[in-house]
This record gives structure tokens, C-alpha cells and sequence, in this order.
């Protein structure tokens, strides 16, 4: 069932081998080997208070790392989602995944590769 959950989640969001990751829910790390993505660490954060997260120092370290996915809570990504989209912040990010909450979406801007 593992290896079959694997298979799904890698054809559903086209993961590739290689890419880099920045998990902010500590669960979905777990699935980074599996999915054969490094996992990069992340300015010190508090899972349980995703909206008092440093949203500069989160942009900055997906910068410096090149990080191409991404899975925290839509609370998270509503901070800081207006602020990538405005100022470009986030050029290597190909994938946001949400969880964990309601998700609104305000990004005026398609994102394309």
C-alpha cells in the first residue's frame, strides 16, 4: 500500500528525483525519502503557530536552497502566498501543497514553469 501511495503521489504532483524540499508540517518530511526528494532545513518555526512564522526568512531560505516543493498550512501559505507573488520571491517553488485548514486563494497569477 506504501509503495503504491508513492507511485500515486509522484505521478498526481509530477515530483521528479532530485528536488528539494521544505516541509513545514514535520509529517510530510517522512515522505521525502520515498519520494527521493532532499529535504532542506528551515528558519526555526513553531508547527503549532504557523502564523507567527518570519515569512522574509522562510522566502529567503526557499531562495538560498532552491527549494521546488513545498507543504505547510494554507495559514502559513496565505502569509506569505501575496508576498511571493508580488515581488517574485520564490522563482524555483513549483509546488505548494496545503494541508491542515481552509484554503482561500488570493494569488492573482497563474504560476507556469
Amino acid at each position: 500500500m506504501f509503495e503504491r501511495r508513492i507511485r500515486l503521489i509522484r505521478e498526481t504532483y509530477a515530483v521528479q528525483e532530485g528536488e528539494i524540499d521544505l516541509p513545514m508540517l514535520p509529517i510530510f518530511a517522512l515522505l521525502n525519502p520515498a519520494l527521493e526528494m532532499t529535504m532542506r532545513s528551515f528558519p526555526r518555526s513553531d508547527p503549532r503557530r504557523p502564523a507567527a512564522v518570519d515569512r522574509r526568512r522562510l522566502v529567503q531560505a526557499i531562495r538560498q536552497e532552491n527549494v521546488t516543493n513545498s507543504s505547510a498550512s494554507p495559514t502559513l501559505w496565505r502569509k506569505i502566498g501575496d508576498y511571493c507573488v508580488r515581488k517574485d520571491r520564490a522563482p524555483s517553488l513549483r509546488r505548494v501543497l496545503c494541508a491542515g485548514g481552509r484554503l482561500t486563494c488570493t494569488a492573482s497569477r497563474p504560476v507556469s514553469r
